[in-house]
């Protein structure tokens, strides 16, 4: 799960790809861990990821995150208002 501050809308885009670079490193980490204690597990996790987009058009092009994942705006409320009298 990614959360991203809503309130600093300048921010979010550097936020989102250092947190999702960090998160895409874990689990490719947990993965290469699990896939040496059962080989061939990681090729078959990939794999399975990439069928999903077999038949879009840009296949070649997309870099499934191996695992699910969420993404979250938090302070909404707050982003709201905002939104309402202008971005600071």
């Amino acid at each position: 799960m990614i959360v991203i501050d809503l309130t600093a809308p300048f921010e979010i885009w550097n936020t989102y790809y250092t947190l999702l670079g960090d998160a895409q490193k874990i689990a490719m980490d947990a993965l290469r861990d699990l896939s040496g204690r059962s080989p061939g597990l990681y090729d078959t996790f990939i794999n399975n990821s990439k069928m999903r987009f077999k038949d879009h058009q840009d296949a070649e092009l997309i870099n499934p995150f191996p695992i699910p994942l969420v993404l979250v705006g938090a302070k909404y409320d707050e982003f709201q208002v905002l939104c309402h009298i202008g971005l600071p």
